[in-house]
């Protein structure tokens, strides 16, 4: 939804004013300002200059930006701004500035028009978790943006091993860049997202104990803590998990591999111990294969109320995260009546969950589960999207999610990835690997 606030008005050379100020308030809920404007004539007979009129915006705290007349349309939000201009949050009363750059003709008729974009609640793809040239990856920050935009991912955040963000994150459109980062030990990873440096000093720490007083002071700075891998072969979380009440998991580390579906089905174990642990996807990002890449493989889907970095990073500690293999691919959505992902159903007796499935491929098979285990499953014939309506039969939580057997090549290509970096796992028998899964709705 958008709403609209146009105007029009003449700017006179006798009046000999520099700047025409007009202030618009700006409605609540806004995610993001659209600003364009245009004015005529531009070009006077005989004259060898043009009239130039030029745009500034402003609000309470200063200057957003200006690019003079060179640019006509400005889109503004807290986490993107063009050239020239500053994030801003879309709130309270702004200035709209024009300014009599250079006046030829006698008088110009000014036209413009803001467009309020509402904040929109649906599921935005990211990555959680990747890696630049400022640890042990292989490109830069900008190069990184341009790759996640390019591949249609909405956030990207980033986690370089004990290495805060230097400096700013680029902006680009239709791509919100979150501040974070991994810290890394010999006995575990965890990241810590949404603030630009989160703890005070160095990263070190020697202890579980010296972790937490770094992940205390990160949380009272705002940032959200999340444990990575915990059951990787090569790099699992070794000190104690119990009582460590992360705000969530990561389940899915990069590519599927056996130590995925053990941590996925070691996260269901606490869902049943009567947990609400929220989880999330990460590709691990660090640099390209030959012919593939898998920055957002998998790709975390998240239920939140905009694209902001302050809403993306609540959906994902409120538990509103859907998980699938990569962007555009197989994606699981659940229900019960207005309740979402995360939320929490007063149990009755008569509840039903709705599960949908988009592009649901062949041979795959969806699961629901809960407590008691699975509660339905179908496998698909042929690719296409799918939806169900089950009964949820008892308190406690009810998630969805598809798995597959890998075959033939895809089989093949794991088996050599493991024997390069796992070697005591390749060529054995595999599991049914998770192609996407949901966090859980509760019913208590």
């Amino acid at each position: 939804m958008a709403k609209l606030f146009q105007d029009k008005f003449v700017i006179r050379k006798s009046d000999n004013r520099l700047y025409y100020h007009k202030t618009v308030e700006i409605p609540e809920g806004t995610d993001r300002v659209i600003v364009r404007y245009d004015y005529y004539p531009v070009k006077i007979p005989g004259k060898e200059w043009e009239n130039e009129i030029d745009l500034v915006l402003t609000d309470s705290k200063g200057d957003i930006g200006t690019r003079g007349h060179a640019v006509r349309e400005v889109e503004i939000s807290e986490y993107y701004a063009p050239t020239g201009y500053e994030p801003r949050k879309p709130e309270g009363v702004w200035d709209v500035i024009f300014g009599a750059g250079r006046m030829i003709g006698d008088e110009v008729t000014v036209e413009f028009e803001l467009e309020f974009i509402e904040k929109e609640r649906r599921f935005y793809a990211g990555d959680t978790h990747c890696h630049t040239n400022n640890s042990d990856g292989s490109f830069t920050y900008d190069e990184i943006a341009d790759k996640a935009q390019k591949k249609g991912l909405e956030f990207l955040i980033m986690t370089d091993h004990n290495r805060t963000v230097l400096g700013s994150l680029p902006m680009r459109k239709g791509l919100t860049m979150i501040y974070g980062v991994e810290l890394t030990y010999p006995t575990g990873h965890s990241n810590l997202w949404g603030v630009h440096k989160p703890y005070s000093g160095s990263f070190v720490a020697e202890t579980l104990e010296e972790w937490k007083q770094k992940r205390d002071e990160a949380r009272r700075n705002g940032a959200l803590v999340s444990i990575n891998h915990p059951l990787c072969t090569k790099c699992p979380w070794k000190w104690s998990l119990e009582g460590l009440e992360e705000d969530c998991v990561e389940v899915w580390n990069g590519a599927m591999r056996p130590d995925n579906q053990r941590c996925i089905e070691w996260w269901h174990s606490r869902l049943v111990n009567g947990e609400k642990l929220p989880m999330v996807g990460g590709s691990d990002y660090h640099r390209d294969y030959v012919v593939t890449d898998f920055l957002g493989s998998p790709v975390t889907y998240v239920l939140a109320e905009s694209r902001s970095p302050e809403d993306i990073l609540k959906a994902i500690k409120e538990g509103r995260t859907s998980v699938s293999d990569k962007i555009g691919d197989t994606f699981i959505d659940m229900t019960c009546g207005e309740a979402r992902l995360g939320d929490t159903v007063p149990f009755t007796g008569s509840e039903t969950v709705k599960v949908s499935v988009r592009k649901l491929r062949r041979n795959h098979t969806l699961y629901i589960k809960d407590a008691e285990g699975v509660m339905y499953e179908y496998t698909a014939k042929k690719t296409g999207d799918f939806e169900v309506e089950v009964p949820v039969r008892s308190k406690g939580f009810v998630r969805a999610e598809v798995k597959t057997n890998y075959k033939g090549v895809k089989l093949l290509l794991l088996n050599l990835a493991l024997y390069l970096m796992m070697r005591e796992q390749a060529f054995k028998p595999m599991p049914e690997f998770t192609y996407a899964l949901t966090a859980p709705i509760y019913f208590d």
